[in-house]
């Protein structure tokens, strides 16, 4: 194995010098002081073989590298890869979104698919731009084994990839005071099509709906704002709703996006 190392001479030299070595056994670094046992001025590696500083270690600089193309994405690693084996991790920076199913070609060696857990295409966006995605190939494709998408607050469950919701409804007020709650907290009333969404899905808000509740919506009127959640007919029903003068008390929740 070739190591590089500094080599200090006597004080009287006042100067360094740098060799290559090809050491044949193991290098035992047993100076009195800290400052004795450490190999100083070792570079990135250009080779397959070459041994990693320990910038290079952490920051898997030999590892990750841009990625160019929206859907059919190339990149370059350094040192380059010689073949696609199982168990090879790399990350990639993307120059930009993904608008659906998306292939990776790494050094030339040829584009293979792109997979989220285990068997899933790609959605629109999963690959945002300068936000790294970490890949492993199990010898088939690349599964992602990051989370793509920033995970929700605490008190809040996702709807989709684009929104959360909050678990829990806050107690009656007008809808002026719910939406000004919301936005100062950094999140914002839940529209109409959210709401739909978040008391429909499996395990959604359904169970937590007590009565009417504000949702961000004019329900095509200028003088009312939208409840949805109940019904004085049918009760607590994801498809139920009222109108009522955003100066009246409901419950609201918040959502935020992701």
């Amino acid at each position: 194995m070739k190591r590089a190392l500094l080599l200090f001479f006597t004080p009287a030299l006042l100067q360094a010098a740098v060799a290559q070595w090809t050491v044949p056994s193991t290098v035992v670094l047993n100076g009195a002081s800290a400052e004795e046992r450490r190999v100083t001025g070792l570079a990135g590696p250009t080779g397959n073989d070459h041994g990693a500083n320990l910038h290079a270690d952490r920051y898997r600089t030999n590892a990750m590298a841009t990625a160019q193309g929206q859907d059919q994405l190339t990149t370059a690693l350094h040192p380059a890869l010689d073949a696609y084996r199982p168990g090879l991790r790399l990350t990639i920076l993307p120059e930009a979104a993904n608008n659906g199913d998306a292939t990776l070609n790494v050094d030339g060696l040829g584009a293979m698919a792109i997979r989220k857990n285990i068997d899933e295409p790609l959605d629109s966006a999963d690959l945002r731009p300068g936000v790294p995605t970490d890949l492993i190939f199990d010898g088939v494709v690349f599964q992602v084994t990051n989370q793509l998408h920033p995970a929700c607050p605490s008190g809040f469950a996702p709807i989709g990839r684009e929104a959360c919701v909050e678990l829990v409804p806050h107690e009656q007020r007008t809808w002026f005071s719910s939406a000004n709650d919301c936005g100062q907290r950094g999140h914002r009333l839940c529209s109409f099509a959210e709401f739909m969404q978040a008391c429909r899905m499996p395990g959604g808000i359904l169970p937590s709906i007590v009565d009417y509740e504000w949702v961000d919506e004019a329900a095509n009127h200028s003088n009312y704002a939208k409840l949805m959640g109940n019904s004085d007919l049918l009760g607590i029903n994801c498809e139920a709703g009222s109108l009522r003068i955003p100066t009246g008390f409901a419950r609201y929740r918040c959502c935020s996006d992701r």
